[in-house]
């Protein structure tokens, strides 16, 4: 078991208005055999710059597939919180509460890891107009990456 605790500053140089905010989150890590699977949670306390607090709850896993270079991976979140500024809140949670997920699987070989995700979340399209936010993007993609690790 690996617990692994973190703190995060966002800091935006040159915004407009007050942006800068920050988080700490705390994850346990298992791994049996080809299985790891990692818990977390991380936190936002109430702040100006994102309209009220943001709490976001995860799961994930990958496992290798045995005899393959190849490895699948899971991951389900959620994200709520307390709301003062019904529009800044939109930076973090558009429309409010909402979960998103992750499938994919990656081959990796030394130093290259070449992946394909689909990656999606339940956010509203129709949620509220933001100058935070952006709907149009919020639909559920499918992405290709590729990671050299030196």
């Amino acid at each position: 078991m690996r617990i692994r605790t973190d703190a995060t500053g966002h800091a935006f140089a040159g915004a407009r208005g007050r942006m800068d905010y920050v988080e700490a989150g705390v994850s346990a890590s298992y791994a049996y055999g080809p299985l790891y699977a990692t818990v977390g949670v991380i936190g936002a306390p109430s702040q100006r710059a994102i309209g009220g607090s943001n709490v976001y709850v995860y799961a994930n896993a990958n496992a290798g597939i045995p005899g393959t270079p190849l490895t699948m991976l899971a991951e389900v979140g959620h994200s709520s919180g307390s709301v003062r500024d019904p529009s800044r809140v939109q930076r973090l949670r558009p429309g409010g509460s909402y979960t998103n997920w992750r499938l994919g699987l990656e081959h990796r070989r030394d130093h290259l890891t070449i992946g394909v995700d689909y990656i999606g979340t339940d956010v509203s399209r129709t949620a509220t107009a933001s100058g935070f936010a952006d709907q149009r993007n919020a639909a559920d993609r499918i992405v290709g990456r590729v990671h050299v690790s030196f």
